[in-house]
């Protein structure tokens, strides 16, 4: 425990051999990987008709390479990066008949005006202004998928070190 303490995790030897700091980041990528899957199962359960799906979204899944020790407890950050990320028409439709005020000029968005995917897709979201797209399931709306969660389900049954983890544990920026 002296070297926990201390912040030396990774001297810390388990019975298995490797370092609780080895252990850790393992577990966190077999989160990534769980996210990832759940992700993907989600993704190939329909075909979009009316946009295009560019990969980003799987591949944007990041587990930290670092344990932080904060407090008493040692955490390793599983998340979304930016690439996650993407245009969004909500917020700039602003014509009364529903037509964006950028529908003819797609390079002409306001700054902020990126949307979290992964959020989107695990929570769900339902457009309530009367665009074009709103009555378009899984473009204007879409109830959420929970991969998020359903990794979490998983990693709760399968991680080899007896990690825990809640849905309070999930930290959603």
């Amino acid at each position: 425990m002296k070297n926990i303490i201390s912040g030396d995790i990774r001297k810390l030897k388990m019975s298995n051999g490797k370092t609780l700091e080895k252990n850790l980041l393992e577990q966190a990528d077999l989160l990534r990987e769980l996210i990832r899957k759940h992700l993907i199962d989600y993704r190939r359960s329909f075909s979009p008709s009316e946009y295009v799906r560019r990969g980003n979204l799987e591949n944007s899944i990041v587990a930290d390479s670092t344990v932080q020790i904060v407090g008493n407890q040692l955490k390793v950050f599983v998340y979304f990066d930016e690439s996650a990320n993407h245009r969004s028409g909500f917020g700039v439709w602003s014509v009364s008949d529903g037509r964006g005020k950028y529908d003819d000029d797609d390079t002409n968005f306001e700054s902020g005006s990126n949307v979290d995917t992964a959020l989107l897709l695990d929570q769900g979201y339902k457009v309530r202004k009367p665009v074009w797209f709103k009555d378009i399931e899984y473009f204007g709306h879409r109830e959420g998928a929970k991969f998020v969660e359903k990794a979490i389900n998983e990693f709760n049954k399968v991680n080899s070190m007896g990690i825990i983890l809640s849905n309070s544990d999930i930290i959603i920026k």
